[in-house]
């Protein structure tokens, strides 16, 4: 089981770092992160967020409307529209992944840390939480206040090359493409019954007292980001 050590929440603006401290939690739909244009926001535009099932060409037969369709030339993949509405909140996760931090010599696990330079293009300022069980708390304490439906945990990326199946309900939400993995990506997920693009705030109070707040560049001059170039599609 892969053991958390810190998140990290990447912003465009300096106020959202500033109110992300303050316990202020601003989710967008997932919609939003279909529609993003990539060249305009590198790393969290994805149009293939919410995917349900991703069948490959030569494992699948497609009929519609009595019409059979055989020998397809690509993947046949199934977005269902009540994703767009749910919204999420994503963070770039150091974690342990599958390795055994018992076995793990301080070099070892200080590079599996690390984070990687292409996370830098996610925003010029970064709010890191050194208190990942404490903020998970604080979080959970949030919603709980709410009635929505809630979900959180690590997304786990498939090879759209090879893979082969699908997803249910709100686990589709938690399943990227392997050319995100780079992002190590923990999410939060509400699904509200709204059906609009609006943010959903969250309120779980001040939480300067687990986090750090710098600029992007910081982490390159402190040593905690990796040059790992950014996986081509």
């Amino acid at each position: 089981m892969s053991t958390i050590i810190y998140l990290a929440k990447f912003f465009d603006n300096d106020e959202y770092a500033d109110q992300f401290a303050r316990g202020k939690i601003y989710c967008n739909t997932l919609r939003k992160f279909k529609k993003m244009e990539e060249k305009r926001f590198s790393g969290r535009a994805d149009s293939d967020e919410g995917t349900t099932a991703w069948l490959q060409p030569d494992e699948v037969d497609i009929e519609i409307a009595g019409i059979r369709l055989t020998g397809l030339a690509a993947p046949v993949q199934v977005q269902m529209n009540w994703l767009n509405d749910v919204h999420l909140f994503c963070m770039v996760a150091g974690h342990t992944g599958a390795l055994d931090v018992q076995r793990l010599s301080t070099e070892d696990l200080r590079q599996e840390l690390v984070i990687p330079r292409a996370c830098l293009d996610l925003g010029q300022y970064v709010v890191l939480v050194t208190n990942v069980t404490e903020f998970i708390k604080r979080m959970d304490a949030g919603v709980a206040r709410t009635d929505y439906r809630y979900a959180r945990g690590l997304v786990k990326y498939y090879d759209p090359q090879t893979f082969h199946g699908g997803f249910r309900d709100i686990e589709a939400a938690f399943w990227k493409q392997d050319h995100y993995s780079y992002q190590r990506e923990f999410r939060f997920a509400f699904q509200t019954g709204r059906m609009d693009n609006r943010p959903l705030p969250i309120e779980i109070g001040d939480i300067s007292d687990i986090t750090a707040r710098m600029n992007s560049s910081d982490l390159v001059n402190d040593d905690y980001v990796q040059v790992i170039p950014r996986q081509s599609d």
